[in-house]
């Protein structure tokens, strides 16, 4: 263990330039880390604006859809109570025509 001046220097410089190296490799890394830190962090705002806009679509559709099917079910009111105007008509106008002619029957006989 009796290291000469010139080896001990030799040995204490080689660990310094280790020292040296290894604060290298760490700052590399942080620098890669962050990297990657940025980018999934980027990653996730993507996903979050496409998962929104997929919400807006979405919600786009059902209120497209609810007002199709609220004009379709107007429409098939209004024909059902045309249909039952015209039925209400029809049954008025062929009630009348009885009476008519029972009047006519009675008045003949």
């Amino acid at each position: 263990m009796n290291e000469t001046p010139q080896e001990l220097r030799k040995t204490l410089s080689a660990a310094y330039e280790e020292i040296r190296h290894l604060n290298e490799t760490i700052a590399a890394m942080r620098d890669q880390l962050e990297q990657l830190k940025a980018e999934e962090h980027e990653q996730v705002q993507k996903a979050m604006s496409a998962a929104n806009q997929e919400i807006i679509q979405l919600r786009a559709t059902v209120v497209q859809l609810r007002d199709e099917l609220e004009r379709h079910q107007m429409s098939s009111s209004n024909r059902f109570n045309l249909i039952q105007s015209q039925h209400e008509r029809e049954r008025t106008e062929l009630h009348q025509t009885i009476v008519e002619l029972r009047t006519k029957l009675e008045a003949g006989s």
